[in-house]
This record gives structure tokens, C-alpha cells and sequence, in this order.
């Protein structure tokens, strides 16, 4: 028999998304580690920069840059983040490397 409670953020989908602030998909995006080093999020790593209000309905645009020059984990970091966004029911959502 398994006791473990199920993950409720895995599950939660955003409602009104427009809603929602910078800082908050902020802390959203902490749910996303990063590929190389999974004990860390994109956030903790510095990767993700700023998050903006992309000015479209609900959308957000999120700033992210590599930990260091030609990062080979940069395609998997933004398809994470673009994946975990849409899984919330937050869209449209533009994802930027700078």
C-alpha cells in the first residue's frame, strides 16, 4: 500500500492566468531543474533572468541564459520551461535566450 499524497503542482492548472505576476511564474519555474545538475532549478542556477508580461493575453515572456558559453543543455532548458508553462495552462509563452 502506498500512503505518499500525490503531487498536487503536477496537477494544478492555472485558471486566469493574466492574473498572475512576474514573481509568481518566477516561483513556477523553480519546478523546473536543470537537466545536468537535477538538484538544482533553472532559477537557483541563474538561468532564468527576468520574466516579463509579454503585452499578448495571459502570455509571458521569460529571459533565460546560459550558465556558460554553448551550453549543450540550453534546447532541453527552454522546451522544460515552454512544457511546464503550458502544463499550468499558461500561454502564449516566449521563451528567449539572451
Amino acid at each position: 500500500m502506498n500512503n505518499q499524497q500525490p503531487d498536487a503542482s503536477a496537477s494544478t492548472r492555472i485558471e486566469n492566468s493574466e492574473a498572475l505576476s512576474e514573481q509568481e511564474v518566477m516561483m513556477l519555474l523553480e519546478e523546473v531543474t536543470d537537466p545536468e545538475i537535477p538538484v538544482l532549478n533553472v532559477v537557483e542556477m541563474g538561468i532564468v533572468r527576468r520574466v516579463e508580461k509579454s503585452g499578448q493575453e495571459a502570455g509571458f515572456r521569460v529571459v533565460i541564459t546560459p550558465t556558460y558559453s554553448g551550453c549543450p543543455a540550453m534546447n532541453a532548458i527552454e522546451q522544460a520551461i515552454l512544457e511546464k508553462m503550458m502544463e499550468k495552462g499558461i500561454r502564449p509563452v516566449d521563451v528567449v535566450t539572451d
